[in-house]
């Protein structure tokens, strides 16, 4: 199991992605989730490798690391009261305005791969997208996410 409903964040007011890193990074490592250089690699691989991707009309993140940084695989799921802006992984001049944050905190080499199918077919959902960014119930946002084969 990789959701969690204490690892779901619904309109988080951050600033930037530096601040949303740390916030998350923070409760995993005190959750013993992950080590203590998730943070450091988190931030370093979002730099060389970005993760925002422009799906219909939504700005969605999925930030990652090496498997070496985590103890416990899990999804942290994010949805931003106001957007914040990613480089675009594709175009990295471009930055995407981001509103939905999947961090994904995976210790086995395949299982990211899974996962991020999942989220990509999810993003491309317009009704279980509207749903999740109007969403103010976490125990809800899992059921949505669960549905659609994020557990």
């Amino acid at each position: 199991m990789y959701l969690d409903e204490n690892l779901i964040k619904l309109h988080l007011e951050v600033q930037t992605k530096n601040e949303l890193f740390s916030l998350l990074s923070k409760e995993m490592l005190e959750k013993n989730l992950v080590k203590k250089n998730f943070l450091e690699f988190l931030k370093k691989r979002e730099a060389d490798y970005p993760t925002g991707m422009q799906i219909m009309e939504y700005g969605v993140a999925i930030p990652h690391t090496e498997i070496e940084c985590v103890n416990r695989s899990q999804i942290y799921f994010v949805t931003l009261k106001t957007p914040i802006l990613f480089r675009n992984m594709v175009d990295l001049d471009e930055k995407i305005e981001v509103k939905f944050v999947f961090l994904l905190a995976m210790n086995q080499p395949k299982e990211h791969l899974n996962v991020l199918m999942n989220v990509m077919k999810l993003c491309q959902d317009k009704s279980a997208m509207e749903k999740l960014i109007k969403c103010d119930d976490k125990m809800i946002a899992k059921e949505i996410l669960s549905k659609n084969g994020i557990q």
